[in-house]
């Protein structure tokens, strides 16, 4: 298996870990199935579809269009891009995990509505 799919897939599984998420069959190729992982807005509050990029590289370049496929994709979730950078190849050492949120659903999130 490629180090790019190794990255892809564990990215996955701990941003669907982490923030209480099902990890999309098929990295979400499929149309019931979109996004990399997604929540359940019947069963949580702030349920999210995330699309996930990680690198061994310096930077991940983020476009409108991919913004715009994720929010298509999101049926109703919020959409958020996961952006990982690993600091080795056995992918051991997280340099940065972030994540990339409307501002409209940041500003929820912090009022708590």
């Amino acid at each position: 298996m490629s180090l790019a799919k190794k990255m892809s897939l564990r990215h996955e599984k701990d941003i669907a870990e982490t923030l209480g998420l099902r990890v999309q069959p098929g990295s979400g190729n499929q149309w019931a199935n979109q996004g990399d992982a997604a929540g359940d807005r019947t069963r949580q509050r702030f349920a999210f579809t995330v699309d996930c990029k990680a690198t061994r590289g310096e930077s991940i370049g983020v476009s409108a269009s991919m913004w715009e496929k994720i929010v298509m994709q999101s049926g109703g979730e919020r959409p958020a891009l996961a952006l990982r950078w690993y600091g080795d190849d056995g992918l051991r050492i997280v340099r940065h995990d972030l994540v990339v949120v409307s501002l409209d659903d940041f500003v929820e999130v912090l009022e708590g509505t």
